[in-house]
């Protein structure tokens, strides 16, 4: 039988009968030395409670809060993963033979701050230079063709810089709550097996950003994996490019058996739109729904997996504000080729 925390009211008056019954009185008297005494010494009972009802919380795995959840990770070898600092490539103008240095600090979009991590000398009226921001998130992360402005003007330098390449990416916040509790879980309910394929999706989502992994076994042939994942929390792309391709490779590379060869691969992005007739036709409701079908995605999505209209009927459905629509595209459901994954490529309302 589970054990029922008494509240206040309750200890109030538990106490109060207990004095009565100890003074041998009636009862107490409002105002009197007694009624106040009893009236603490219910107060302080009841904080007790609370404390005893927190760290009975902290008991579990599956229960307890931040730190003393971490202090679990721990006990099973894990860790939270911690925060990254988005990195990528701008590029400069200016006179030639000009040279911006190392460290120099450049401002994005919301005051973010990027540094730079080389220095760079104009040659034929550009230079291209490597920088990361100086404060880890997923915030910090930029498409290309963002504009970026120095913090103190550099001679012979434009103040200005576009921000190159794929983007500045791979900005990572740190680990919530909800997701370590995932993995502990499943740590402690699937523990390690010497290099089973849930030895080897564990280990991928131990990579910070990395939130889903599938795990091929027997890849290319006998003793070979194949390993591919993907970054929901990445705003601007779900797909990993090479940078974060090379960071699980070389963390699988470091637990695989010595037996096994792991290749660590991005899904192809298959983006679906959809087309939905919807009532009513608000953009309140439009944005409920876009997340419904966002967190469907999420939830559903796998290399090579279509998912059935029904899903896509039921989670428009349950979004908050719907009174009704009609699945115009994809009617027949989502279809996927081997190796593509369905993301969201966007909604037409009608």
């Amino acid at each position: 039988m589970p054990f029922a925390r008494p509240n206040f009211t309750e200890l109030r008056d538990r106490t109060a009968q207990d004095m009565v019954a100890g003074l041998g009185i009636d009862s107490l008297l409002p105002r009197t030395v007694e009624k106040v005494l009893a009236d603490v010494l219910a107060l302080l009972a009841h904080g007790l409670y609370g404390f005893l009802d927190y760290l009975t919380r902290q008991l579990f795995p599956n229960t307890a809060e931040s730190t003393y959840l971490e202090q679990w990770a721990q006990v099973w070898g894990l860790s939270r993963k911690q925060a990254v600092a988005a990195a990528g490539d701008v590029s400069l103008t200016g006179q030639d033979g000009s040279t911006l240095a190392l460290g120099a600090l450049l401002t994005g979009p919301g005051g973010i701050e990027f540094a730079t991590t080389a220095e760079a000398t104009i040659a034929a009226g550009v230079a291209t230079v490597a920088v990361q921001a100086t404060q880890a998130g997923a915030a910090s992360n930029l498409p290309a063709s963002t504009t970026l402005e120095l913090v103190q003007p550099a001679a012979g330098i434009t103040s200005t810089a576009t921000v190159g390449g794929v983007g500045i990416v791979g900005g990572v916040d740190t680990e919530s709550d909800a997701d370590l509790r995932s993995r502990l879980l499943e740590r402690i309910q699937d523990p390690p097996k010497g290099g089973a394929t849930a030895d080897y999706e564990l280990w991928t989502l131990e990579v910070a950003g990395v939130t889903r992994a599938w795990v091929y076994p027997q890849w290319s042939g006998p003793g070979t994996v194949g390993v591919t994942f993907v970054l929901d929390d990445d705003p601007l792309s779900v797909i990993p490019n090479g940078v974060k391709l090379a960071e699980v490779q070389a963390y699988l590379d470091e637990r695989r058996p010595v037996t096994a060869t792991v290749t660590a691969f991005a899904p192809t992005a298959a983006p679906v739109q959809f087309e939905i007739s919807l009532v009513p036709n608000t953009p309140e409701v439009q944005a409920e729904v876009e997340q419904a079908l966002r967190d469907l995605l999420e939830r559903e999505a796998e290399p090579g997996q279509g998912i059935a209209s029904s899903l896509i009927i039921e989670a428009i459905a349950t979004a908050p504000g719907e009174q009704g629509h009609e699945l115009l595209a994809p009617a027949d459901g989502i279809e996927v080729a081997a190796g593509e994954l369905a993301t969201f490529g966007g909604v037409t309302w009608l």
